[in-house]
């Protein structure tokens, strides 16, 4: 019920934007195909989780259609707790989201004049996309400034 929770609280203090913690794992299953995601594609969650975040995702754009409220989901790649690049990650895969970046991200999300519901993939660049991040250039204006490069 947390997200519940947050979306309806949002509706009652009359709160005009959402910026929701998704993840790529929303999409999971594209990628074990080697296709890139896209906020275009159907989802295809990957673990029980990727699906609770699907449901989020759901919930972002009902509260959009009913109430006008502006929902931002961010499907977030990898975000360790240090700006280190894990070297477990395949060379060159755009899975890493820096801590700028994420600072970022959020900040223009909530800067956007257009209340819209809109779907953002947050990694940083890197080498070979996993997914379509020109979604956060086109709808809010954001731009990953950082670049990973697995070590290893």
């Amino acid at each position: 019920r947390g997200t519940y929770n947050i979306f309806e609280s949002a509706r009652i203090n009359k709160v005009p934007k959402v910026v929701f913690a998704s993840t790529n794992h929303v999409t999971g299953f594209y990628e074990k195909e080697s296709v890139i995601s896209s906020p275009d594609l159907l989802v295809r969650p990957d673990s029980m989780y990727g699906v609770s975040k699907a449901y989020g995702e759901a919930m972002g754009r009902y509260y959009f259609d009913q109430y006008g409220i502006a929902c931002y989901c961010i499907r977030i790649a990898n975000f360790p707790n240090t700006d280190e690049v894990n070297s477990e990650y395949e060379p060159g895969m755009n899975r890493w989201l820096s801590s700028r970046d994420m600072a970022e991200l959020p900040a223009c999300c909530l800067q956007d004049p257009v209340a819209q519901f809109a779907i953002i993939y947050g990694a940083s660049l890197g080498g070979e996309s996993k997914w379509d991040l020109s979604s956060g250039t086109r709808l809010v204006g954001w731009e990953p400034r950082d670049r990973g490069a697995p070590s290893g």
